[in-house]
């Protein structure tokens, strides 16, 4: 995973509602920019994004996910910020009834090809999350976001909302996501151990420079180098789905991440386990990724 360059942060001030929209209407639209580059340079396949496996029907192409979500044979499932829908055809594969969705007319495009190309059936919608109760007006059995997703949404009360509406009576959501913390970390002292560097509680959108390629495919030729994004407390994230009436079944913390997250330090300070999981060699255990579950009552 390549680290961007941190620039400047963008006050999360709402004195000024109009003006605050239209800036992160901007964010976003700089962001649907950057990712759809991306969605061209992952859909050609790399150690992230093992396509090759999937269309050679070999396993283990996408990413592991930390908790057992169920039997989910014949229900319903909404994969949110789906991308090039890897991972949303695992679930398929494993009967679920699925449905992708992503920001990126790129990364949809990619998706359905792959669907097809694999003949894994599933179907993939172009929108904005925010957009999505005006766009899908039907509910889930299940609805998933794994990985680098919270960061790019820039109000998370919104977004537990929207996921309560989609969801059936007795349905859930699942999240396995980057741990906030990690993002307060360096890895510049001796041997690379991490240090403290940055805040745990951000305001704001954070401004971001690409020094060069994707954090899949580093040394691509990309055009597109800022990004914005917004970093999420635990709290943030399990208050929004709380105060939108879903209930907390679990919060799970670990001191493992699903790919080699300091691999942007050209240092090789983590390594991958059995189960698919990586983990610091120097043997610290300190917070790399969490998930949670919370359901919708009956």
């Amino acid at each position: 995973m390549q680290r961007p360059l941190h620039v400047s942060s963008t006050p999360g001030s709402r004195s000024s509602p109009g003006c605050y929209h239209e800036l992160v209407q901007y964010h976003l639209k700089v962001n649907r920019a950057q990712w759809n580059e991306k969605a061209r340079v992952h859909a050609l396949g790399n150690a992230r994004y093992p396509v090759q496996r999937l269309l050679a029907g070999k396993g283990n192409w996408a990413m592991p996910v930390p908790d057992n979500l169920g039997p989910l044979r014949n229900r319903t499932l909404l994969h949110l910020q789906c991308h090039i829908g890897l991972d949303s055809m695992r679930w398929a594969r494993q009967g679920a009834r699925v449905t992708g969705v992503d920001f990126s007319p790129t990364a949809i495009a990619e998706a359905r090809k792959l669907s097809t190309a694999s003949r894994i059936p599933a179907e993939f919608i172009e929108s904005d999350i925010y957009a999505l109760p005006r766009i899908l007006r039907r509910h889930f059995d299940v609805v998933v976001s794994t990985y680098g997703v919270t960061c790019w949404l820039p109000d998370l009360r919104r977004w537990g909302r929207i996921i309560a509406g989609l969801l059936k009576p007795g349905g859930f959501f699942y999240l396995a996501e980057i741990h906030p913390f990690f993002n307060t970390l360096e890895f510049d002292g001796p041997g690379g151990r991490p240090r403290l560097a940055n805040s745990y509680f951000f305001r704001g959108a954070e401004r971001y420079v690409i020094r060069r390629g994707t954090y899949a495919a580093p040394k691509a030729r990309t055009g597109h180098k800022v990004e914005y994004g917004w970093q999420h407390s635990i709290d943030e994230t399990v208050s929004a789905l709380r105060n939108a009436g879903l209930v907390l079944d679990f919060l799970h913390e670990f001191p493992y991440a699903y790919c080699e997250l300091t691999s942007w330090t050209h240092r090789r300070l983590m390594r991958k386990g059995r189960r698919g999981f990586w983990h610091f060699r120097s043997g610290d255990r300190i917070p790399l990724m969490f998930s949670l579950k919370a359901r919708k009552a009956r």
